[in-house]
């Protein structure tokens, strides 16, 4: 009797969960055909209307077309004033409510947040943004100079000869007048001064309203700020926030530390808590690291910017974000958001210090898209974002999107606004999509588009929003985000980050390595050094959080904290593979070098001098662990070079090049997410690796259809379309293993171009000739010296080679160039290579090399890293190598000054090919 009850609520369980499961299924598919809301497009109403009849005309409207809610705030009028739009306001969100709106919160009176209109500033100026204001010039000796120094309170005055012979001015420094009487010889004076920062920055840039900013790195202004502002919506909505809104969105905080304007000095952020700050969490005194965060005057420069850095990221999460997070979770709303100048990381030291580590203490994190034409959508901060909440289990990842670059002119502007249509903002949502985005938040003018084309995007929106959303992305791809790198490589600018080419070069290898990977249908995700030290490593894998990376990609890192390297070296020797590309390991957090680093090194190449443009291979365990170091030519080849020993999951047959794949998991089953990214209609045949019992879905029409097969041939994708592919079972096992014993070791083939001499391509400004010399070994070099004719306008020079015979070139081959550039050269430009089709376009790509590198330097630009140059039209947008006319190095868009001399040396380009062995 025992034994049949047992049995009977077995199967009794059994149905229950295939029951269960069943209703999950047909769900997500009730869910695919008519999305929630919360999935469709949220329209950002910063004023709604005042009266309930103009509210509700309003909401009916949005709901006619499809949209799927509101991001709202209080009315800017009278901004946390004025009791009678308070009211307005709440009567507006619980009628929204009413309506089945979705609702996201934002937090300020216009961007940047923070300020609160102005009100946390008001009677507390002391709060204001604070910044270390750098004054420089190079002065010659035996001569009198008087200079006039920035206003504020000064913190170093010293002059030196190459970072050596310092000579300490505080003392000529009378009333902001600096007065000295030069010794002989060439000197730089360097003057460091505390002072608010406004002028030039974003605070005084940004489009919206130009008022003096609070310093994120303090506690006590952004306590001000949450009081005037989410408070007093806590206050008149009550506690639990969550029953209006799903999160919160604070835009674009930041440090100010970078001037957006060519401003006569630099900057570096500062603020009255960070000495203190700095002593406890450091154990020293900061005074020590301010002369190296400009220049290298000490042996322990490098740890000094370090330590720097991290604990200005450390406060900017901790006070910013962080406090935002904490206050949201006790109101049961996530906090959202997104920062300011994602798309560049050299831009993430100045503005915060460690933009991966403030992303993550949001809970709702988000980006902003400025721009709707699918080829310049900045897919790549979709995926560090997404990466970031991927890494903690957070589902809600958010963009703003918009045309205000096609809409956009700013006063003397005479270009035509460019309408966007109903396809390329179906792109744009794609390339955000596939890249982890799952809530849209719209400015759109979506000029010309009529209702039906609203509910059909909003319908788009809605399905693949929601696919994403309850799906998760698990790649066996991890690319490190290189911010320790960055902190000992940064110096500030005058303008932007101009001035930190040495940085620029890692953010370089970087953008090459994720855009290699996102052309090649190869799925990742960004990680942090977290991931690596408290993940697991067993059998060739890293395991963190139930994501499970056999790749490790490192972009031009040299510098990580002791911990991340043994961690690294334990996953190479259980049988993983790591890539170093451009430089090899060297930094621990505490010694710059640091002899373990060296020994670790030493293990996977041996103790011989490795030069920079080699290409090695060693395989370091009985596991076949393999490390692989590249130049940083070959950053882009890498989806190539990784597929030798851990294959795609996905081949595509026919035209690749505008096919985007990302993995996912949903319900236990695997989802294959597949994008078409171009405006031309797709066709050709997709393959999934192991897998069966397919279900297509169609986010067009909300349709799902059955197929038994993992091979579809005659595929067709609509320009700026997508497919969802399901598969009720998965067995990749076999195929995810590394291939055991299959090493990726690698040689390169070189042969020549056949070519005529160079000519040159010069601006109207540049006077230009072209001599021959030779290189170290003898071979010959062609040397291309240029004077600018007028400073300050838009400069060029390229060395011109008409290629007479490409028919032996090879998708998958690469262009090399040895180059010579002459030391003591301030040009802080890249060289470029621009490859011209006959009858077609100009294809560029930047080589990471910059003209102030003195040295001879090999520079590698595969066939695959060159992207059509925006000034430039192609039939279909794609490099015909076989049909190339032109090749082409040099340097552009250089504002220099009149009768500026620009030198640099190469010879003719050769043709490389990558071997496997």
């Amino acid at each position: 009797m025992k034994i049949w009850i047992k049995t009977f609520s077995l199967v009794i369980c059994v149905l229950t969960f295939d029951l269960l499961t069943l209703s999950a299924v047909e769900l997500l598919k009730d869910d695919f055909k008519t999305p929630p809301n919360k999935n469709r497009i949220f329209k950002i109403v910063h004023s709604l209307p005042d009266s309930d009849a103009n509210q509700t005309s309003l909401f009916e409207k949005l709901k006619k077309q499809g949209f799927g809610g509101i991001v709202c705030n209080l009315s800017f009028e009278k901004y946390l004033e004025s009791e009678e739009k308070w009211n307005s306001f709440i009567n507006g969100v619980k009628k929204s409510k009413q309506m089945g709106f979705s609702m996201w919160l934002y937090d300020e009176r216009g961007y940047p947040s923070g300020n609160a209109g102005g009100l946390v500033l008001k009677d507390r100026p002391e709060w204001e943004a604070l910044g270390l204001v750098i004054f420089q010039t190079n002065v010659i000796g035996n001569n009198n100079i008087k200079f006039e120094i920035p206003q504020g309170k000064l913190i170093y005055a010293k002059a030196n000869q190459s970072n050596s012979n310092f000579i300490e001015l505080s003392n000529n420094i009378k009333e902001r007048i600096l007065e000295w009487s030069v010794p002989a010889g060439k000197w730089r004076i360097d003057v460091v001064v505390e002072t608010k920062i406004y002028e030039g920055t974003h605070a005084e840039q940004n489009l919206w309203q130009k008022l003096p900013y609070l310093n994120i790195m303090q506690r006590e202004p952004v306590e001000r700020f949450i009081q005037l502002t989410h408070d007093e919506y806590a206050k008149r909505l009550g506690k639990n926030l969550g029953e209006y809104f799903e999160a919160t969105f604070t835009d674009e905080p930041s440090l100010m530390s970078v001037f957006l304007r060519q401003m006569p000095f630099k900057v570096l952020p500062w603020g009255d808590n960070l000495p203190t700050e700095f002593k406890n969490r450091r154990g020293y005194s900061i005074d020590k690291t301010i002369p190296s965060l400009f220049t290298e005057p000490d042996p322990n420069w490098k740890k000094y910017r370090y330590d720097y850095w991290l604990t200005v990221g450390e406060l900017v999460s901790e006070n910013y974000f962080g406090q935002i997070r904490d206050w949201c979770r006790k109101h049961n709303i996530a906090s959202g958001g997104h920062l300011l100048a994602e798309e560049n990381i050299v831009h993430h030291v100045p503005f915060y210090g460690d933009f991966f580590r403030c992303i993550k203490m949001l809970d709702a994190p988000g980006i902003d898209c400025l721009t709707s034409i699918p080829d310049t959508v900045p897919w790549y901060i979709a995926k560090i974002v997404s990466s970031a909440a991927r890494l903690q289990d957070k589902r809600l990842v958010m963009c703003e999107t918009s045309d205000h670059v096609q809409n956009y002119r700013p006063k003397g502007d005479t270009r035509p606004k460019r309408i966007v249509t109903e396809g390329e903002i179906r792109g744009t949502l794609n390339r955000l999509f596939i890249n982890g985005i799952n809530r849209i938040t719209s400015y759109y003018t979506f000029n010309q588009l009529d209702d039906n084309a609203l509910i059909r995007l909003n319908e788009w929106c809605g399905r693949c929003s929601s696919l994403v959303e309850t799906s998760i992305v698990e790649p066996d791809i991890a690319v490190l985000y290189p911010i320790e790198t960055l902190w000992i490589r940064f110096i500030p600018s005058s303008l932007w980050t101009r001035d930190a080419t040495e940085a620029a070069k890692i953010e370089t290898i970087y953008k090459a390595i994720i855009e290699g990977l996102f052309s090649s249908q190869r799925d990742f995700l960004i990680i942090d050094n977290e991931a690596i030290t408290k993940g697991t490593v067993k059998n060739g894998v890293l395991n963190y959080n139930g994501l499970q990376f056999r790749t490790i990609i490192l972009p031009g890192v040299d510098t990580l904290p002791l911990k991340v390297w043994s961690k690294l070296s334990e996953f190479v020797n259980s049988g993983g593979i790591l890539f170093l590309v451009g430089n090899l390991p060297e930094n621990s957090e505490t010694e710059f070098p640091s002899p373990k680093v060296k020994n670790i090194v030493n293990s996977w190449f041996g103790s011989g001098n490795i030069s920079d443009d080699a290409l090695l291979s060693s395989s370091v365990s009985k596991q076949s662990g393999i490390v692989n170091f590249l130049p940083i030519g070959f950053a882009s080849t890498i989806a190539d070079l990784i597929s030798v020993n851990l294959p795609s999951q996905v081949k595509i047959n026919g035209n690749h090049n505008n096919i985007r794949v990302s993995k996912r998991t949903i319900q236990g089953n695997t989802l294959f997410f597949v994008i078409n990214d171009s405006a031309v209609k797709w066709n050709g045949s997709i393959e999934f690796a192991k897998c069966n019992l397919c279900e297509i879905y169609n986010p067009g029409d909300g349709s799902v259809i059955s197929s038994g097969t993992n091979l579809f041939s005659g595929m067709e994708i609509e320009p700026y379309g997508a497919k969802f592919f399901k598969f009720k079972t998965d067995d990749y096992s076999k195929d995810l293993a590394i291939r055991k014993g299959k090493t990726s070791a690698f040689s390169l083939k070189s042969q020549n171009i056949k070519h005529n001499p160079p000519n040159t391509g010069k601006g109207e400004f540049v006077k230009a000739e072209i001599t021959d010399e030779t290189d170290n070994k003898g071979a010959k070099m062609f040397k291309a010296d240029a004077t600018l004719t007028k400073g300050g306008v838009d400069t060029w020079l390229f060395l011109n080679f008409h290629i007479t015979d490409s028919s032996s070139f090879n998708p998958n081959d690469a262009i090399a160039f040895k180059v010579n550039i002459p030391a003591k050269q301030d040009v802080k430009n890249q060289l470029l290579v621009i490859v011209k089709e006959k009858n077609g376009g100009d294809f560029i790509a930047e080589t990471g090399i910059f003209l102030n590198e003195a040295g001879i330097k090999t520079i590698y630009v595969p066939f695959k890293k060159l992207r059509l140059a925006g000034w430039s039209k192609d039939n279909d947008g794609i490099l015909d190598v076989k049909n190339i006319e032109d090749i082409r190095i040099g340097w552009g868009g250089y504002l220099g000054s009149e009768d500026e001399n620009i030198l640099f040396s190469s010879n003719a380009p050769e043709l490389v090919t990558l071997k496997f062995q």
